[in-house]
């Protein structure tokens, strides 16, 4: 709980969340991953997208973004840093 608040609070430091229940949005039209391993990318990429406040609608990934996502994630997984 607490180091996924401080992950939280350095990845959008200017985003207040509120304490309480968490509300939900379902995005219909979403990118959707078309092989069996890269959904944890998905769902990084997801939350990425969300706290930066980019719309998910009509977005479209191929599995050489995936790809891509992979790498740079782990990139900043390596230098313990969210990239701005």
């Amino acid at each position: 709980g607490e180091y996924f608040a401080h992950m939280l609070r350095s990845y959008a430091p200017n985003m207040t969340f509120k304490k309480g229940p968490a509300s939900f949005h379902t995005y219909q039209k979403r990118p959707k991953q078309r092989n069996g391993s890269d959904c944890g990318v998905y769902v990084l990429k997801y939350m990425d997208y969300v706290l930066r406040g980019i719309s998910l609608e009509n977005q479209e990934w191929s599995a050489d973004d995936a790809l891509i996502f992979r790498y740079r994630i782990a990139l900043e997984i390596l230098k313990r840093k969210a990239r701005p």
